[in-house]
């Protein structure tokens, strides 16, 4: 009883400080994307042509704009999807050769990469900034709900993300309810009201750098708050390394670090996520 009046109290303190004008709030990672040394945290890609699985679909949207998406899909009627959301360079290569990973780590899976740039892939840090700064929280959720539809009412759902993606993971986690699972972050902005977090059913893993000076203990230690006032299920692991460590095109990249973090990945969305056996 006395936990439960502690949560209910947690919960409104949080939605208290959190009740301020959200149209004076920045969204996501998107208010880091003007920053100099944020833009100077991503060394440009290096060249890679993405030779293997896979097509690009259209599906159509309610409003008409048809959503762009790279599928993977299963070679037998699977209902696991995993729904992957790329980082602040848009759907390039190296999003799609990490989608195939995935994909060839589980038997009889779905993997759908969301385009979350409408078609926009960046080649250098100035088109990043601009193309995330230009983000439309309708346009991206309208991309997500129209997946997330499209994915079928039976349908058991992943979300994966890194930076940009990581914060896109979690809206989308939201977005699918129950038919939600599994929901990881890399490096990514959590959202900050519990309002927001209330409705969402899957468990959260968390992947984050010690020396990350953006996605830092003190944004995560709020968001556990956020975590525990709405009874949410938040698993954070830390790693010796900087932002955007997971990206094997970046001269930041841990391999030792991304490695262990994939493992840890591929464990969580085995217990929460993956029913094909």
């Amino acid at each position: 009883m006395r936990s439960t009046i502690y949560s209910i109290l947690i919960l409104l303190l949080v939605s208290a400080c959190n009740s301020v004008d959200k149209t004076k709030q920045s969204q996501g990672m998107s208010k880091f994307a003007s920053s100099q040394s944020f833009q100077n945290a991503h060394e440009l890609p290096g060249n890679l042509s993405y030779q293997g699985k896979g097509n690009y679909i259209k599906i159509p949207s309610p409003s008409g704009k048809d959503v762009n998406a790279f599928f993977l899909e299963a070679e037998q009627e699977s209902k696991d999807y995993i729904l992957i959301i790329h980082e602040w360079w848009g759907l390039n290569d190296y999003a799609l050769r990490e989608a195939e990973e995935i994909f060839n780590q589980f038997d009889h899976i779905n993997v759908l990469a969301l385009d979350m740039y409408d078609g926009n892939v960046a080649t250098n840090r100035a088109e990043a900034s601009e193309f995330m700064q230009a983000v439309k929280t309708e346009r991206a959720t309208e991309i997500v709900r129209t997946v997330i539809d499209y994915t079928g009412e039976e349908a058991n759902i992943a979300t994966l993300g890194w930076c940009f993606g990581g914060g896109w993971s979690l809206k989308t986690a939201i977005e699918a309810g129950e038919k939600a699972s599994a929901c990881v972050i890399y490096y990514g902005s959590p959202v900050e009201q519990a309002i927001e977090l209330a409705p969402l059913q899957a468990p959260i893993l968390g992947i984050f750098a010690e020396n990350d000076k953006w996605i830092n203990h003190e944004m995560i230690d709020k968001f556990k708050v956020l975590t525990t006032a709405t009874n949410k299920s938040f698993d954070e692991h830390w790693f010796d390394a900087d932002h955007a460590f997971a990206n094997p095109s970046g001269g930041r990249y841990n391999e030792e670090a991304a490695q262990d973090a994939y493992k840890l990945v591929v464990s969580f969305l085995e217990k929460n996520w993956y029913s094909e056996n």
